[in-house]
């Protein structure tokens, strides 16, 4: 088995890494999606207003 480059090693960190992230995304969407109206509207008014 030949040795990755250093550029292939950052690759191959960087999928993981991305990966990693679009799982806990999708794990807040889920969360959100869970919620009332109502938590929404409050959640949304505190993160943008």
């Amino acid at each position: 088995m030949k040795e990755l480059t250093k550029q292939e090693k950052i690759d191959r960190l960087v999928s993981t890494e991305e990966n990693h992230l679009a799982g806990e995304i999708a794990e807040y969407r889920s969360r959100l999606e869970r919620k009332t109206d109502k938590e929404i509207n409050e959640e949304y008014m505190r993160e943008y207003e």
